[in-house]
């Protein structure tokens, strides 16, 4: 009698522990994003320029494209979490989209968004969670990936042309810079498809909790070759899908550019914003001032008129596309995570 009554108060002690948690991530995250949207002279002066460039059936086109393709970016991003925690447990795609919704929630207040695994983890029902976080590890490699080496390929096509001499580029040195950049993107990619290495590293941690530690890092030896190559091109068709929504709103506000020099100019943004702890609450500022210094440089030498205002508004509204939103969204599915579980 005694021990059931103990399980009763534990029950409740969990339940009350998991609603208040709950009703704190939805507080905290309901009152920074509304100081985010609300009291942002930024967003202010992005409204004018909305209503000062929409116009045409065109540009309202071209925005309801950018908008829609926001569930198409999410949906690659939840079927990758969903392959990379099948190893743990098995969750339904529809499950895994709140999921990572409510994980982008969470991850508003920290550098380059790591907080999203953390979020996700809460919707396993009986998965070890920290075996979980390590598999999005992989998600996370994999995206940065394809970041660096869309980059990379970027500044290879870019370096000439923004060569620092105004002059045409010796072949010897635009040859030697391709070769040292495939070279550099051949050892990411191998070391990729080598991530199990990452359990060689067990000496780094202290002899009392190594065996433990291999437990979790053990689910690194668990994913086959064929897996991380689905797991790379899921991250590269996210990276192309929030690209072209980039492209269809540089479209939308009018820039003077074409698929090719668009795509060039934000995979060079991308690359470098990779390279810089950002806080998801500050990222349109510091999005906006890499996006502006690149497309900056452009306009200047091949002498296009165009405001950069335009290409900040354009980067500003794409992190409300793809983060805020989905973060409003994720708020509603708080309540689906259990942060305390009865083990």
């Amino acid at each position: 009698m005694q021990m059931t009554t103990t399980a009763s108060k534990g029950a409740k002690l969990r339940k009350l522990t998991n609603t208040a948690i709950k009703i704190l991530v939805v507080v905290l995250g309901a009152w920074f994003l509304y100081k985010k949207l609300i009291h942002n002279n930024d967003l202010a002066e992005i409204g004018d320029i909305l209503s000062a460039s929409f116009h045409s059936g065109r540009d309202i086109a071209l925005m309801i494209a950018a908008v829609c393709l926001m569930p198409v970016n999410l949906l690659f991003e939840s079927r990758k979490w969903q392959l990379l925690v099948s190893k743990i447990e098995h969750v339904r795609i529809g499950r895994v989209f709140t999921a990572v919704m409510s994980g982008i929630s969470a991850s508003m207040f920290m550098p380059n968004r790591i907080g999203e695994g953390l979020g996700r983890i809460f919707i396993l029902e009986k998965g070890n969670r920290l075996k979980a976080l390590m598999a999005s590890l992989v998600g996370n490699i994999s995206q940065l990936l394809c970041t660096l080496v869309f980059g990379m390929i970027a500044v290879c096509v870019a370096f000439p042309l923004f060569y620092s001499d105004n002059s045409v580029m010796p072949a010897w040195l635009y040859w030697c810079l391709c070769v040292v950049v495939a070279g550099m993107a051949a050892c990411l990619i191998i070391c990729y498809f080598n991530i199990q290495i990452v359990c060689k590293l067990r000496f780094i941690f202290p002899k009392k909790i190594r065996q433990k530690a291999d437990y979790y890092i053990e689910v690194f030896r668990q994913f086959t070759g064929g897996e991380l190559a689905h797991v790379l091109l899921l991250s590269a068709l996210r990276y192309l899908t929030f690209s072209f929504q980039f492209v269809l709103l540089i479209w939308a506000f009018h820039l003077p550019l074409g698929y090719f020099d668009s795509m060039m100019l934000i995979m060079l943004m991308y690359f470098f914003l990779s390279l810089i702890p950002i806080i998801t609450i500050a990222e349109p500022a510091i999005r906006g001032s890499v996006s502006i210094y690149i497309f900056e440089k452009w306009f200047a030498i091949n002498a296009i008129a165009a405001s950069t205002i335009s290409v900040f508004a354009a980067s500003t509204l794409l992190w409300v596309i793809n983060l805020v939103i989905p973060a409003l969204l994720g708020l509603l599915f708080v309540y689906r995570l259990k942060f305390v579980r009865n083990e």
